[in-house]
């Protein structure tokens, strides 16, 4: 039996549920249905988005605001320009 995807598109990350489902196809295996796709460690997520989130396949944007709020401290507005 073969059990690799012959061909799977990209898809722009403005198509957010759709994104979030090619990024778990590409990632897990052994699945049976979309339910599956989205149990992980046994919790069903609601969407696809915070299954990725869970599996630590995504990052949010914390770490790069922090950063900016530090600078924004310490720095002139034109040197952060």
């Amino acid at each position: 039996m073969d059990t690799a995807i012959g061909r799977i598109y990209t898809i722009h990350p403005n198509q957010s549920e759709c994104f979030h489902l090619r990024l778990l196809l590409n990632y897990v295996q052994g699945l049976t249905s979309f339910e599956s796709l989205k149990a992980i460690d046994g919790d069903i997520h609601a969407t696809f988005k915070t299954a990725c989130f869970a599996l630590g396949l995504l990052e949010n944007d914390e770490q790069w605001k922090n950063a900016l709020a530090d600078a924004t401290v310490s720095e002139s507005p034109f040197k952060l320009r």
